[in-house]
């Protein structure tokens, strides 16, 4: 992704007032395949089916334009893929990795995946395991009863994803010994 395209994803987002944010309930369905690849290493792929997100056509292009995945920080990320326009041209989708997630954002209202279509997203991670993590779907509503500025609607979920490698429990119990052993020490050295 060009430097460009991630400033202007980043200057949305900071500019973007969110009309709301719930949890989400029925407006989308999230289906995970998680494929391993190794030990630690995974394939997942979402798709994500709009099932209610959207407005009258007289207000122009409306549903999902965002996806959020919260990854631990031991995640290495690779081979990650974008959406395709749904409506086409001058629409793109491109995704920002950040400190402890990605973000797939849609540019233009083109990229938007109106209800009773499906969006696929995946990515590798590397030095994690899986679990339940949490994640953010964007709704883009255009000018649909709603003040400028205020066009979008997050939903916050819980879906299988990349979560942090447990510690095996014989490290584990080492560290905790290691531990108990110094604080012994530091009591005897600090106690005279």
């Amino acid at each position: 992704m060009s430097k460009l395209a991630t400033v202007l994803v980043a200057a949305v987002l900071l500019s973007a007032t969110v009309a709301s944010a719930a949890s989400l309930t029925t407006e989308y369905s999230i289906s995970a395949q998680v494929t391993q690849l190794g030990p630690q290493k995974f394939e997942f792929q979402y798709t994500i089916h709009n099932n209610d997100q959207e407005a009258p056509p007289e207000y122009g292009y409306t549903g999902l334009d965002g996806f959020l995945v919260y990854l631990p920080a031991s995640a290495v990320i690779s081979d990650v893929t974008v959406p395709v326009s749904f409506h086409g041209d001058p629409g793109y989708w491109v995704y920002v990795p950040g400190p402890d997630s990605y973000l797939w954002w849609g540019l233009d209202p083109s990229s938007v995946y109106p209800a009773g279509s499906d969006a696929v997203f995946s990515f590798v991670a590397d030095d994690v395991s899986v679990g339940q993590t949490a994640a953010q779907l964007t709704t883009f509503w255009a000018g649909y009863n709603l003040p400028p500025n205020t066009w979008y609607t997050q939903y916050d979920a819980t879906i299988t994803g990349p979560v942090a490698v447990p510690l095996p429990s014989a490290l584990s119990a080492g560290l905790s010994l290691g531990g108990i052993g110094l604080l012994s020490i530091w009591r005897r050295r600090h106690s005279r």
